[in-house]
């Protein structure tokens, strides 16, 4: 089984660090994981990937009203790469 993780911010902090324990926990109990980061210093899939977890960065979807259709198409993007990664996104 394979585990996606979804972190949206550029630094780290309690809960980059909090995910990466558990992330760790899971990899003891045979389940991979994956991250897609969203913000571009890559210092969260830095990290991820010196704990030996694939990372990979993502553009962010932006929410707007009076672009809906973009946000559309790149919420459709993320979601396709996210199958393509062969993940499971939990609830």
């Amino acid at each position: 089984m394979r585990i996606l993780h979804l972190l949206p911010f550029a630094g780290i902090g309690g809960t980059e660090n909090g995910q990466l324990r558990i992330m760790e926990a899971a990899r003891r109990s045979g389940i991979e994981s994956t991250v897609i980061h969203f913000e571009s210093p890559p210092v969260v899939g830095d990290l991820m990937r010196s704990h030996g977890f694939e990372a990979m960065y993502w553009p962010a979807p932006q929410p707007s009203f009076k672009r809906g259709a973009a946000f559309l198409t790149a919420s459709w993007r993320l979601a396709g790469g996210r199958k393509r990664a062969a993940a499971y996104l939990p609830n």
